[in-house]
């Protein structure tokens, strides 16, 4: 497909997928044009993107006559096909494994039916109409606990805080800003907006939340409402689910008098002489 034809992203803005989509399209500097798509009423347009099947979600990539619809593969496509800022290196394969590993790896700690951030929306179906006893028997046999959610995350998020100590940063995966960092940051920001509070136990992702908020590139796609604080605020206090390191118990001082005997009467310890 030719780099002249027209590239359309159909997107709702807060979207994670879609926001990821969006800061590749501008670091590689493409020209494209945006379309909304209210998932609750989608237009026929948006639904018959894909003439095998109906388009249901966002985010959804139109070059031309193709389109994909999985955001992930959509991100790879943009990489491959266009010029502009290259997100995965192709001068190492050590330094190009690491960036797609972190890039798929943060997924699962994004917003979707499959990652441990889950039971948000599944909480949110007790108030679709069709939402019946059923409904709800499964959610109790599968859903997680909010706590133990809760928990995962807090400790998910501790490993990429490691990631950036232990590394140096300043991105996610090394010292330039790659298709890594274009797929977690959307999932950290978000975290963020719902309350989520870095500063004191993730001091690095902190660090790197407010820089990468701060690129040219990623402010200029950044969703109207993140400005605002989230109502809900479910992540507020996360850090308080991690788990605290159990202090060692102190080895206790060695005695200096190996193989004398203690003297555990009173006075001076020494023995009575007769008289």
């Amino acid at each position: 497909m030719s780099e002249t034809a027209e590239v359309t992203l159909y997107y709702a803005p807060g979207s994670v997928a879609s926001l990821t989509l969006q800061i590749v399209l501008e670091e590689k500097g493409i020209e494209y044009t945006t379309k909304v798509v209210d998932e609750d009423k989608p237009s026929k347009e948006f639904k018959n993107l894909c003439p095998r099947e109906e388009v249901t979600s966002v985010p959804v990539l139109k070059h031309g006559d193709f389109v994909l619809q999985e955001f992930m593969a959509a991100c790879i496509y943009l990489e491959e096909t266009f010029g502009g800022t290259k997100l995965i290196p192709d001068d190492d394969i050590t330094s190009e494994a690491l960036v797609l590993q972190r890039m798929f790896s943060a997924q699962s700690i994004g917003v979707g039916d499959t990652t441990i951030c889950s039971y948000w929306a599944d909480y949110d179906d007790e108030d679709d109409e069709d939402y019946g006893p059923e409904d709800e028997e499964e959610d109790e046999d599968e859903d997680p606990d909010e706590e133990d959610a809760k928990e995962d995350l807090a400790e998910e998020l501790m490993i990429w805080e490691e990631y950036l100590k232990e590394e140096g940063g300043p991105f996610i995966a090394g010292k330039e800003f790659s298709m890594a960092d274009v797929s977690f940051f959307p999932v950290l920001a978000y975290v963020v907006w719902m309350g989520f509070q870095p500063k004191k136990a993730y001091p690095h992702l902190n660090d790197y939340y407010l820089a990468v908020r701060d690129r040219e590139t990623v402010q200029a796609v950044w969703p109207v409402d993140w400005n605002k604080p989230c109502p809900e605020k479910d992540f507020l206090y996360l850090e308080e689910y991690l788990e605290e390191d159990e202090e060692e118990p102190k080895p206790k001082a060695k005695s200096n008098d190996k193989g004398k005997a203690k003297w555990k009467g009173k006075g001076k310890g020494k023995a009575k002489g007769k008289k």
